[in-house]
């Protein structure tokens, strides 16, 4: 029976689990080695003490259980590309690869999803008939890097493979993004049009450099006599490189609204397709986004707020020019009575100065509180103008605001002074936890009061790592604090959440 290893669990001087298992390998594909623990192994002693064999007994558990066989991600504008490996998903399988000194079509095979840690200089060592044999298991990989993506297609192609037929191309999975553009614009135009529509092959290639995925659309598009009705055609996730030039008026809601456009097409086809059908809460974000003024300016007032209405919860992204201007048609016959049903980043470009001391007031600066106040600068005039304004409406003279204060205001409190950070109701710490910068009076208020425990996350001393998770952006405000956090509590945390 092979021999037992010693594996000392110690992640620096510091953070140490202070003693060490004896694993029998014989067990360790069963559930002797704990799976969270199997999946934090990178900084440890283990890798120290593993032999070749012991090596791929843990490439087995780890691909089993630490989540780097990634799933096709389908949401409701198609089939989107999978997520690659974590950061430290990367670095284990890294760590893992780097133990081995052959590669044969066997372990290869053998490395499942960890092959992602395989380096250029590996690849390079790897005979191309061996990379062939084994491409079945490589190209189901994710996460591949261009380099190492490339590096084993030149392989292949030297080898004598050839990506110009159907089968060939498909079987090459993942490392697709690897076909140096050269080869890529050499492939006939019409063997991209058989399978644009393969779900494999839309994921993998929407996962490729953006080069590789403009010519894979400019080849579907290439010699066909009718390229509008070929754009319909385009998957989701590639139609973002579709040239603004062929979305013209032929194309209506139904060709474009479950796919992912940039805002800058959307802004070609916005005007035709609001002309044709007026169920605007059919549109998608991705059609919504295409929003001017210009496009919307034959539309009767009355329609105008539909289609604004129709936004709401919606996220489309709209930039500050466009939220400008629609605010500007809206406030055009005065102040507009149902604010509530208004997308609430809409109403950062009201006049916050018409609602300090008006009978909604409340409901307005709530709405407010819960948009992204980050379009505006933090510091901004326009910032400070609508926190003023929240705070006579809401009769705040003081510096000691209420629980009820604080969610009126919402985000609007990330502009809040120091001072009164530290002498309002605890919860305005659920609030601050979302803003995104914080200023040096700012960040002392909060480690102030983090640091006292009196708080729902208690004292530092006994948080963990969800703990630090539900902080949310508060961690970035903390100096000192860390002094007194139990890094092995951290640790243990993040152990045992992978269970």
């Amino acid at each position: 029976m092979e021999r037992p290893f010693s594996l000392a669990v110690a992640l620096s001087d510091d953070w140490s689990f202070g003693s060490e298992f004896q694993v029998d390998i014989q067990r360790v594909t069963r559930v002797h080695l704990p799976n969270s623990l199997v999946c934090f192994i990178t900084d440890t002693n283990l890798l120290q003490s593993l032999t070749a064999q012991q090596v791929f007994v843990v490439i087995g558990k780890i691909n089993q259980v630490c989540g780097l066989n990634v799933p096709l991600n389908t949401t409701a504008i198609g089939t989107l590309p999978a997520e690659g490996p974590t950061d430290e998903q990367l670095k284990l399988s890294i760590a893992l690869v780097s133990k081995i000194d052959n590669f044969s079509v066997s372990t290869l095979n053998s490395l499942g999803q960890t092959a992602v840690g395989l380096s250029v200089s590996q690849v390079g060592d790897i005979d191309g008939n061996t990379l062939e044999q084994a491409l079945p298991s490589l190209g189901n990989v994710r996460g591949w890097n261009t380099g190492q993506a490339n590096a084993i297609v030149t392989k292949l192609l030297r080898n004598g493979f050839q990506v110009s037929s159907t089968k060939n191309l498909l079987g090459l999975g993942s490392l697709v993004s690897g076909i140096p553009s050269g080869v890529f614009q050499g492939i006939d135009p019409a063997l991209f049009i058989r399978i644009i529509s393969n779900p494999t092959f839309v994921e993998n290639i929407g996962a490729a450099p953006q080069p590789i995925r403009v010519i894979c659309v400019l080849q579907v598009l290439r010699n066909v006599n009718d390229p509008v009705t070929t754009v319909k055609n385009i998957p989701s996730v590639l139609a973002k490189e579709v040239p603004p030039v062929l979305l013209n008026s032929n194309l209506n809601l139904n060709d474009v609204n479950n796919k992912q456009w940039v805002p800058s097409q959307s802004a070609v086809f916005f005007e035709n397709v609001v002309r044709k059908n007026n169920n605007f809460k059919k549109f998608s974000p991705s059609v919504l986004q295409g929003f001017s003024c210009g496009a919307v300016k034959t539309l009767n007032f009355t329609t105008f707020i539909q289609l604004v209405q129709a936004m709401k919860g919606k996220g489309a992204m709209l930039d500050e020019s466009q939220l400008s201007c629609m605010s500007a048609r809206l406030t055009s016959n005065g102040i507009p009575s149902a604010i509530d049903t208004f997308p609430v980043d809409v109403l950062l470009f009201f006049n916050s100065a018409d609602f300090r001391t008006s009978s909604n007031c409340q409901t307005f600066f709530k709405l407010v509180g819960q948009s992204n106040i980050h379009i505006f600068r933090k510091g901004s005039a326009r910032r400070q103008n609508l926190l003023n304004d929240a705070r006579t409406c809401l009769g705040i003279n003081g510096r000691n605001l209420t629980k009820e204060s604080v969610t009126v205001l919402g985000g609007l409190v990330c502009d809040l002074e120091g001072s009164i950070i530290t002498e309002s109701d605890i919860s305005i710490l659920d609030a601050l936890k979302k803003c995104t910068s914080y200023r040096e009076d700012q960040k002392r208020a909060i480690e102030a009061l983090l640091i006292s425990g009196a708080t729902k996350y208690g004292a530092p001393s006994s948080w963990s790592s969800s703990t630090v998770h539900d902080l949310g952006n508060l961690p970035l405000t903390l100096n000192d604090t860390w002094s007194q956090v139990n890094r092995f509590s951290l640790a243990s945390g993040e152990v045992h959440s992978e269970l």
